[in-house]
């Protein structure tokens, strides 16, 4: 009986033992050092270009640093939409126009916070395109040329930059952008070319810029005036009538006196031929955000394998940052998290 009793208390000890390593308190601090640093009010204070160490205590399995910048916050590593006063947003490109001195109204750009995108039904597509409400025509906004000689916006060569501010559409869930070849006389046939296109959003809290292409956000073509068979077809030869998108990804040049423009986006070619149909062609963009965002990353700087006692980083920019350290100890039973934050300025 007695070597019985024996036995079981040595095991509840063993197991009291296996436990208490499992379940092991996180028990960590980090502390920021750098040449001329100081703690000041709660800040760590460094000049610019200073590397600046941050010394960690304690035995922690997994370490994760987010070092405050951009792309690398704490606060924002879930974030996958910024809100409508964090961010301002515009559209970039460039119209050329060839073969018509008089090009005028032949092409239209528009903006749809409503358009729910192309059917594949061609008479469907066709009343919903021409639905009264679903368009907003910002031709006028975007100095588009009037012929292939026009100068008015100081084109060269028929080339013609436009930036359009989006910020009064942030607080819509997705905005549509589509471009329109409208030709009504067989005596004019211009050509229209996109180049470079993108949207640009600004994050004011962090100063930097990202960008959505063409090739990225996704064109789709919708001809009116062609058979079904054709209505949603691009082509790879310019042939008239129809949108080229076969450079959408293009890194290639287009230049013309002393502007260049990267990544030609589309070309819709002139229907050469008088007795063709007139065209009335549309290039529409998939629904996209606007406030879109990346979440941001952090950085892990230590594994259960590793040991690190230390993280070193460099900040070359004046600026108030917070650095954000999470420690973790975990094992297949179990799981315990802490969070150390330091708030950095950065001054010339």
């Amino acid at each position: 009986m007695k070597t019985r009793f024996y036995i079981f208390s040595i095991l509840f000890l063993s197991l009291m033992s296996c436990d208490k390593d499992i379940e092991r308190d996180l028990n960590v601090s980090v502390q920021a050092f750098a040449e001329g640093g100081e703690m000041i009010d709660g800040t760590f204070v460094v000049k610019k270009s200073v590397p600046v160490t941050f010394k960690i205590n304690g035995e922690p399995d997994f370490i994760t640093v987010f070092n405050g910048e951009s792309g690398h916050m704490y606060d924002r590593r879930s974030m996958t939409e910024l809100p409508e006063g964090a961010i301002s947003s515009k559209f970039s490109c460039a119209f050329y126009t060839q073969y018509e001195n008089n090009a005028e109204n032949t092409f239209r750009v528009y903006l749809s916070t409503s358009y729910e995108g192309l059917t594949k039904s061609q008479a469907q597509d066709k009343l919903n395109l021409n639905a009264e409400g679903v368009w907003i025509d910002i031709s006028e906004k975007c100095n588009i040329p009037k012929g292939r000689n026009d100068k008015t916006y100081n084109t060269v060569g028929g080339y013609s930059v436009v930036e359009v501010s989006l910020d009064e559409y942030l607080s819509s869930p997705s905005l549509t952008i589509a471009f329109l070849y409208d030709v009504t006389t067989d005596a004019i046939r211009p050509r229209w070319e996109v180049h470079d296109f993108k949207i640009v959003a600004t994050d004011i809290e962090a100063g930097s810029t990202s960008e959505l292409t063409a090739s990225s956000i996704g064109f789709s073509p919708f001809y009116e005036n062609v058979s079904e068979a054709d209505a949603y077809k691009t082509v790879t030869n310019n042939a008239g009538g129809f949108w080229n998108l076969s450079k959408i990804s293009s890194s290639g040049t287009q230049a013309s006196g002393s502007i260049k423009y990267n990544g030609m986006m589309g070309i819709h070619s002139r229907s050469k031929n008088k007795d063709e149909i007139l065209d009335r062609s549309w290039l529409i963009s998939k629904p996209f955000s606007l406030r879109a965002y990346q979440p941001d990353s952090g950085e892990a700087i230590k594994t259960i394998t590793e040991s690190q006692d230390e993280y070193t980083h460099t900040y070359s920019k004046v600026g108030d940052y917070k650095v954000s350290f999470i420690f973790v100890n975990e094992n297949f039973q179990y799981r315990q998290e802490c969070v150390k934050h330091i708030n950095i300025k950065v001054t010339d």
